[in-house]
């Protein structure tokens, strides 16, 4: 989720408060993150002509994300809890961080959520 609310941040729930505010929440994300995987992610190199049906007009963008599976997962879900079934003109880019010795790399991307017909992909 992009922003956890303040009530599914606490550490530790009752019972009760666990099972009013936390399972339906939780219930929620696994539905979209289930939805999620099924989204259609299209990248900017992409050549093959899509037909659309709508759009948003502004990208979603992500960062800090350790890899770039995790990246495009994540524009998937934003896709998906938007209630659109694929992200276009994706663009994932990864950056090398340093610390002292140890070198990882830090990913982030960008992609625009939209309904694509997906009968041609089927």
């Amino acid at each position: 989720m992009p922003m956890i609310p303040d009530e599914l941040s606490h550490p530790k729930t009752c019972g009760g408060c666990y099972s009013e505010t936390v399972e339906p929440e939780l219930a929620v994300y696994e539905e979209t993150l289930d939805r999620a995987k099924q989204v259609l992610v299209f990248f900017k190199t992409q050549k093959k002509g899509l037909r659309i049906q709508k759009r948003e007009r502004l990208p979603e963008y992500v960062d800090s994300c350790p890899d770039r599976d995790e990246t495009i997962l994540r524009l998937a879900y934003l896709a998906a809890s938007k209630g659109y079934n694929s992200v276009i003109e994706v663009e994932v880019t990864s950056k090398k961080v340093r610390n002292e010795a140890y070198q990882t790399s830090v990913w982030s991307g960008e992609g625009i959520p939209a309904d694509v017909l997906s009968n041609d992909f089927d």
